[in-house]
C-alpha cells in the first residue's frame, strides 16, 4: 500500500470515529486541517510551476505585456482598457494593477459581456471616450488569420494609435499552410512551412531547430539571425529575441547553421505520439511514423519508419501502386466526391486504383 493511501485510510477512520461519538468539534478541525492541506498544496504546485517555468524558458508573457504597458506610459498615457480579456488579458491586468500600480479604466471582451456588466463588448466602445486612453491588445494566438481579424475589427473602433499589441511578433511572421482536415501540433508551427490534407499528428510531435556546431559556442547569440537563416521566422532580427534567456546583447550574430530550413509535409501521412523531426526533413504522402521516431532526413512517399534515427522498415505499397495513388491524388478530391465513393477507401489498392485511375484527370479539388 502507498503512503498516501495509509494516510488517506488513517484519516478516514478517524473521521468515521469522531462521527460515531457525535465529536462534532474534533471532527470540524480535522476538515478544516485537512482543507489546509490542500491549499498548502495547491500554493506549493504553482510556485514550483512557476520555478520550473523560469528554469525551462523565458517567461515571455510577462516580459512582453510589461514592455507594452511601460512603451504606452513612455508615450505618456495612464489610462488604459485591456482586450480581449482571456488568459493573457488577465494576466495583463494583473501586472498593470500589481507591477505598475494602475488600475484600468475598461475590460473589453465580446464573449465575457455576455456575463458581466463590468466587461464591455467591442461595439460599446463607439460610446465610450477613449481619447487619452491606451488599449493593451491582449491576443497572444499565433494564428495569423485571428489575430488579424481582431485587429482590424478594433480599429474600427479605436485609433490605431493608441493600439498596443503585446505580442506583435506572434501576429506577423510566419504560418504553416495546412491541407483540409489535418490536425494536430503541425499544422501550426514555425518550423513547418506547409501540411497536406488527411494528415494525422499525435501529441507530442515536434519538429526541431538545429544548432550551429562549427563555432566555438552551439548558443543561439552565435546564430538567430533570419538575414543569415531564414529559417527563423518568428523574428525580422536578432533585437527581436531580446526576451529569451539566451539573448546577450550588443552582438550581431552571423553564423550558419547547417540543415535548418521549414519543412513540408504531404497528405495523409500518420506520426505517432513524440515523433521529432529534425534537420529540415521533409515527409512524402502516406508515411506512417512509429512513435518517438526521430526523422532526421527526407522520408519518401509511403514509407513506414520507426527508430532513432528513423529508419525504413517497410514501405505501405509495392512502386507501382505508389505511383498509382499519387496519380489518383484523392486527398485533393471535393468533399462530395469523398461521399459518393467513401466505401471504395475499404477496398485493397489494386481495386481502389483499378477504379480510379481513369478519373485521376478530374479537376475536382477543394471542400
Amino acid at each position: 500500500m502507498k503512503d498516501a493511501d495509509r494516510l488517506l485510510l488513517c484519516f478516514n477512520a478517524k473521521y468515521l470515529f469522531f462521527m460515531l461519538t457525535g465529536d462534532i468539534k474534533r471532527m470540524t478541525v480535522l476538515q478544516t486541517d485537512r482543507q489546509t492541506d490542500r491549499q498548502t498544496d495547491r500554493q506549493t504546485d504553482r510556485q514550483t510551476d512557476r520555478q520550473t517555468d523560469r528554469q525551462n524558458g523565458p517567461l515571455k508573457e510577462t516580459e512582453c505585456i510589461r514592455n507594452a504597458i511601460a512603451n504606452a506610459i513612455e508615450d505618456g498615457y495612464r489610462e488604459f482598457i485591456i482586450f480581449p480579456f482571456g488568459d493573457m488579458g488577465r494576466m495583463c491586468k494583473e501586472i498593470l494593477n500589481d507591477g505598475f500600480h494602475i488600475r484600468e479604466k475598461y475590460l473589453i471582451d465580446s464573449f465575457y459581456s455576455k456575463y458581466s456588466k463590468e466587461i464591455l463588448s467591442i461595439d460599446q466602445l463607439d460610446a465610450i471616450d477613449v481619447s487619452g486612453v491606451a488599449m493593451l491588445f491582449t491576443l497572444e494566438d499565433i494564428e495569423v488569420e485571428n489575430s488579424e481579424v481582431l485587429l482590424t475589427e478594433v480599429k474600427k473602433h479605436f485609433p490605431k494609435k493608441q493600439i498596443y499589441d503585446c505580442f506583435p511578433n506572434n501576429h506577423k511572421r510566419w504560418t504553416t499552410v495546412c491541407g483540409k482536415y489535418s490536425y494536430g501540433p503541425l499544422c501550426n508551427h514555425w518550423l513547418v512551412e506547409k501540411v497536406g490534407a488527411f494528415c494525422s499528428f499525435a501529441l507530442g510531435t515536434d519538429a526541431v531547430e538545429n544548432h550551429a556546431t562549427d563555432y566555438i559556442s552551439t548558443s543561439p547569440f552565435l546564430y538567430v539571425e533570419p538575414k543569415f537563416n531564414p529559417a527563423f521566422v518568428t523574428g525580422d532580427s536578432y533585437e527581436d529575441y531580446k526576451y529569451c534567456k539566451w539573448y546577450f546583447e550588443g552582438v550581431h550574430p552571423h553564423g550558419i547553421v547547417r540543415k535548418l530550413k521549414r519543412i513540408s509535409i504531404g497528405n495523409d501521412v500518420w506520426l505517432g505520439r513524440n515523433v521529432l523531426i529534425t534537420n529540415g526533413a521533409s515527409i512524402g504522402n502516406g508515411v506512417i511514423a512509429g512513435a518517438g521516431a526521430i526523422i532526421t532526413k527526407d522520408i519518401p512517399d509511403y514509407a513506414v519508419v520507426v527508430g532513432a534515427p528513423a529508419r525504413i522498415i517497410r514501405y505501405r505499397y509495392s512502386p507501382e501502386q505508389i505511383s498509382a495513388l499519387n496519380q489518383i491524388a484523392w486527398w485533393n478530391w471535393s468533399d462530395r466526391k469523398i461521399r459518393e465513393y467513401y466505401e471504395d477507401f475499404y477496398y485493397d489498392a489494386d481495386t481502389f486504383i483499378k477504379k480510379h485511375i481513369h478519373d485521376i484527370d478530374e479537376k475536382n479539388t477543394g471542400r
